[in-house]
């Protein structure tokens, strides 16, 4: 929706997503940034508020490792991704009449 009202945000969106690339822990563990020198809440916020990380971590576990994946970390994945979902088609929704005439 903001790219069809403002047509310079197209070039900050694969921006913004290799950004969310490098702050999911694809190429390394967790458990390196949990025990760097980070502070709690810094913590918190990298496991519970990107969404990513706690399904790349699980499947991490599962894979290499036998385990399942953490619960709390993937519950709240879950929610923010529902929560996103609503809001997203909401807004579509909203905007859908004005979008089909300013693109």
């Amino acid at each position: 929706i903001i790219t069809a009202f403002y047509r310079d945000t197209r070039y900050g969106v694969p921006l913004l997503v290799q950004v969310l690339l490098f702050a999911t822990p694809i190429g390394y563990p967790l458990e390196r940034v949990t025990e760097s020198g980070l502070g709690p809440v810094v913590k918190t916020l990298y496991v519970y508020a990107n969404p990513l990380t706690p399904l790349i971590d699980g499947v991490r576990r599962e894979l290499l490792f036998g385990e399942w994946p953490q619960g709390g970390p993937l519950l709240s994945a879950v929610g923010i991704t529902v929560a996103l979902m609503v809001f997203t088609y909401w807004t579509f929704k909203r905007f859908d009449a004005v979008i089909s005439d300013v693109t």
